[in-house]
């Protein structure tokens, strides 16, 4: 379930109002126009697998996506996946500590095979280009746990 992201992403979702007065509403720390850059989609889902809910995929569902035009605005959207990512599973930690030997586990393994494991294989290639991406993916995932308490904190300011 810590890999909420292999059931989607927030590009397209609807819920019953009902799900929410049982799991609560959006985490405002993980929104898109936050510091942590996102992480509102991985971390819904998981809180209603986590409540025992049921997600459902609708195949006829489209969704028009429009992807960054140059280097300079795919970095930053691949930077804000590496944190957005991590700072969803610190939110999950905190919300689940019963759960955190799981957690801890799954966040090791992802940032090990996804970030630092694919770096390695790539720096050796870096003919395709996606070390420099694969970089910042990670730089982005270091800094994930810490912009995710910076955003709780912004976040009660506003109250």
């Amino acid at each position: 379930m810590y890999g909420a992201g292999r059931f989607g992403t927030g590009a397209n979702m609807a819920f019953r109002r009902t799900l929410f007065d049982q799991i609560g509403l959006f985490d405002p720390a993980l929104d898109v126009g936050t510091v942590t850059n996102g992480g509102g989609d991985l971390d819904i889902y998981f809180r209603t697998l986590m409540e025992q809910h049921t997600l459902v995929f609708e195949p006829a569902a489209l969704v028009w996506h429009v992807h960054r035009a140059d280097s300079t605005r795919l970095h930053y959207q691949i930077n804000g996946w590496g944190t957005g990512h991590a700072a969803f599973l610190t939110a999950a930690l905190l919300r689940y500590p019963k759960h955190s030997p799981t957690a801890l586990h799954f966040s090791w393994n992802w940032f090990k095979d996804r970030l630092l494991m694919r770096m390695f294989k790539e720096s050796r290639r870096r003919q395709n280009g996606l070390f420099p991406l694969i970089v910042t993916e990670t730089k982005g995932a270091v800094l994930g746990p810490f912009r995710y308490f910076q955003a709780r904190r912004q976040e009660k300011r506003k109250v």
